[in-house]
């Protein structure tokens, strides 16, 4: 028999992480509040998350096409234009309903898929997925006052590992120029080993630790994810002793952030 395309697990965990956080929009009385370190309302961030199972779907229908947007902010406000409600109830309602085809689709449908232009997995796509939901899920907790989602272990390593073979997809060329060339090490403790070789206004992410490397930086998957989503600073990251970088240049892994496109 051959194997699935995206394990079980993977898929009952992002499930269970989206039904949390429709649970906890439901719980909102006001959905006009402000979140908390976001330019988003309750309701729009809602809207966000409701409009991803058609921006995936979206992505993998268009295969190849995609065209980098000029302006990553504004492009995003366009991906979740079609959810116009802002009712917490029908929010969460579009949300179950919108993943849980979703998640049917990566269970039986394409194998690859494709994400931002490039192939992927459907195992990327549920990462993607489960890491939206309890990262949304934190900044939610910030409006409520509920204990903030975290990835475990085992989830965590899924999510780090698609986020970084999909770095390449979110870097700004011109600000990548501007960076020196050089090759990174990136560990993730009781996981896998991925190279960041910076070339030029390229940056080129694969799986496996690079003969030699200018720096290297070892990071709890978890840990990672917060910080790479500015859910923490990266001061306060290598403070917890989660990460650390060290090397000949471990200061040039700076200079990774700053090749981001604005707006991601």
């Amino acid at each position: 028999m051959a194997s699935p395309a995206v394990d079980q697990w993977l898929l009952d965990a992002a499930r269970r992480q989206v039904s949390n956080f429709a649970t906890e929009l439901r719980s909102v009385s006001d959905p006009a509040t402000q979140v908390p370190n976001l330019e988003w309302t309750v309701a729009e961030l809602g809207q966000h998350v409701a409009g991803l199972p058609w921006h995936f779907q979206d992505l993998h229908e268009a295969g190849p096409n995609f065209e980098r947007p000029n302006n990553w902010a504004a492009w995003s406000d366009t991906r979740r234009a079609h959810v116009t409600t802002e009712d917490v109830n029908d929010l969460a309602t579009l949300i179950v309903d919108g993943f849980d085809a979703l998640f049917a689709d990566l269970a039986d449908g394409d194998n690859p898929r494709w994400f931002y232009g490039a192939q992927t997995s459907p195992a990327t796509i549920a990462s993607m997925s489960l890491n939206e939901a309890v990262m949304h899920g934190r900044d939610l907790a910030a409006v409520t006052g509920s204990t903030p989602p975290m990835l475990n272990t085992r989830e965590a390593h899924a999510v780090a590992e698609a986020t970084a073979l999909n770095t390449s997809v979110f870097i700004d060329p011109d600000k990548a120029a501007a960076q020196p060339d050089g090759v990174y090490h990136v560990k993730f403790r009781g996981g896998k080993s991925f190279t960041f070789a910076k070339a030029g206004p390229d940056l080129i992410v694969t799986e496996g630790k690079p003969l030699r490397a200018d720096a290297h930086l070892s990071a709890d998957p978890a840990m990672f994810m917060l910080a790479s989503m500015g859910r923490i600073g990266q001061v306060r990251a290598a403070l917890s002793g989660k990460m650390f970088s060290y090397g000949r240049k471990p200061w040039r892994l700076l200079g990774l952030e700053k090749m981001v496109a604005d707006g991601v």
